[in-house]
C-alpha cells in the first residue's frame, strides 16, 4: 500500500493523503448502499468510518474541541 502525500510548501505534514483498501464484495456492497443512503460517495463514507474508528483509539491525539474544562 502507497500513500499519495501532497506538498505542502511549509513542510508540515500535509492535510490529506490517499491510500487503497480492499473489502470483502459484501461489506462493499453493503459501504456502497448506506452512502447513498446518506446522499455521499462511497470512499467519503470510508473516510469518514477510518477516521472516527482512529479518533476513538486514539483520543489523546484528537482532543474534543467542545469539552468543558473541568477547572472553574
Amino acid at each position: 500500500m502507497q500513500a499519495q502525500i501532497i506538498e505542502m510548501p511549509d513542510k508540515q505534514l500535509p492535510a490529506t493523503k490517499r491510500t487503497t483498501i480492499v473489502l470483502p464484495a459484501k461489506v462493499y456492497e453493503l459501504l456502497e448502499q448506506r452512502a447513498d443512503m446518506e446522499g455521499r460517495a462511497t470512499a467519503n463514507l470510508a473516510a469518514f468510518v477510518v477516521e472516527q474508528y482512529i479518533r476513538e483509539c486514539y483520543p489523546e491525539e484528537f482532543p474534543n474541541p467542545y469539552k468543558r474544562s473541568t477547572e472553574a
